[in-house]
């Protein structure tokens, strides 16, 4: 008899980016390690890892699609970005 017919499930966890995004949202420093990580791998020349990590930042903080829109805002014909 296995596990599943003994009745025996799994807790159910978060999923491993929600875990991340909850404690992004909650601790500064961690964004700031996360961006950080990204940076470093760049650096090295990793940049299989350096986009990993920065995916993981970007998804944890602003996400992609709003990270989208403020790029495509921001080259709009007539968009005047103020200096500073």
């Amino acid at each position: 008899m296995d596990v599943a017919q003994k009745g025996f499930e799994m807790p159910r966890t978060r999923k491993f980016p929600d875990l991340v995004k909850a404690r992004a949202d909650r601790d500064p420093k961690f964004r700031e390690a996360l961006l950080q990580e990204a940076l470093e791998a760049f650096v090295r020349g990793d940049t299989a890892e350096g986009k990993a990590a920065l995916r993981t930042y970007v998804n944890a903080t602003i996400g992609f699609e709003k990270l989208g829109r403020a790029f495509q805002d921001a080259t709009e014909p007539g968009h005047v970005q103020q200096p500073g």
